[in-house]
């Protein structure tokens, strides 16, 4: 049995979850972020190498330019695609196979990111941040120009392996 301490999984090295070792249902949910939700890893997520933010962005976050936004969007898919084998953009939900679930990203410009999960039964699903909280979002609020308030940048669409 894996051990979650302070966001830190011990006792494995399948920091990714690709053993599926870890569900919604015996991970405590303080412990992964929107990623950690929507890639099914049950830990906390980033898509990049190294977060080259410091502490005061997180205070004073800065404001990214949609040019900057779509870097940051074309690195992190980059990251993702490198971090995950049976993960892959999609163009559209029909571009689906029977044995995988989309999943919906996007950055903002306060250099966050944020994650929505599509179960079986065609609803979309998300976890704000460090909250306990897995909230629905309407297919509507899903492919509209924003979420959240905050969340402009470019929609992307992933498929994943169930």
């Amino acid at each position: 049995m894996v051990a979650i301490k302070d966001t830190i999984i011990v006792g494995t090295d399948d920091i990714l979850n690709k053993n599926k070792e870890r569900n919604i249902k015996n991970s405590n949910k303080w412990d992964y972020n929107c990623a950690g939700y929507a890639l099914g890893t049950f830990s906390w997520y980033c898509p990049y190498e190294k977060d080259t933010r410091s502490f005061f962005d997180f205070i004073i976050p800065p404001r990214l330019t949609e040019e900057e936004m779509e870097k940051r969007t074309k690195n992190y898919i980059e990251q993702m695609l490198n971090d995950f084998d049976d993960l892959r953009v999609i163009d559209n939900l029909r571009e689906l196979r029977f044995n995988e679930y989309a999943i919906a990203f996007r950055v903002s410009s306060d250099d966050d990111f944020h994650y929505v999960k599509r179960t079986r039964g065609g609803l979309w699903y998300h976890k704000r941040g460090n909250t306990p909280f897995i909230e629905r979002m309407k297919k509507s609020e899903v492919f509209s120009d924003y979420w959240c308030e905050r969340y402009t940048g470019r929609l992307v669409l992933f498929a994943k392996k169930y």
